[in-house]
């Protein structure tokens, strides 16, 4: 068994933390948590320096961009957001409207299970409970694909880094599904 290197007590979130991640050049985690929040915590001493908010409800997931200046979280509210990942100030929101959904329905308040930057952050990949995965552009906030085909949530996802032009996606039916993140 591996021995600890650091064990810290989050002081800040006031429910479950849900998701965390480091910064591309590892000088902070970032947490997100049931509590619609996201903290970043120094590395060095674990303490916390900037609060994030955006969500109506709990944050799932996050990813950062390859050089790190961009945030996405996605959360139980359907919703993706961008952020400056220095500043923490909103850029972008994503989703929440019937365009979103091939069949016509409204879908906000699908959680989103996991979210994907691409490297350069141009695109930004989310996968929800509704068994689908939706690809848009981040800076346009277009949704650019709409991917079916897993028959069960979906709870992984991830943007390939060379290009970004691949989707992976893991689900609760137990299958890993490979394709292009735009029609081509």
């Amino acid at each position: 068994m591996a021995a600890v290197i650091h064990s810290f007590e989050l002081h800040g979130h006031v429910a479950d933390v849900l998701s965390c991640l480091c910064n591309p050049d590892g000088t902070y985690v970032a947490t997100a948590a049931a509590d619609a929040t996201i903290r970043y915590w120094r590395l060095s001493d674990c303490m916390p320096f900037k609060v994030l908010r955006g969500h109506e409800g709990a944050v799932t997931c996050l990813s950062f961009n390859g050089i790190g200046d961009v945030l996405a979280s996605g959360g139980a509210d359907g919703v993706i957001i961008l952020y400056n990942a220095e500043s923490g100030t909103v850029t972008k929101s994503l989703g929440g409207g019937p365009a979103c959904n091939p069949m016509g329905a409204k879908f906000k308040n699908v959680v989103i299970n996991d979210v994907s930057l691409s490297a350069k952050g141009k695109v930004v990949a989310a996968a929800y409970e509704d068994k689908m995965i939706r690809v848009w552009k981040a800076g346009t906030g277009d949704l650019v694909r709409v991917l079916q085909g897993h028959t069960d949530q979906v709870l992984s996802v991830h943007i390939c880094p060379s290009d970004g032009r691949l989707v992976l996606s893991g689900s609760a039916d137990k299958s890993l599904r490979e394709e292009p993140s735009s029609k081509t």
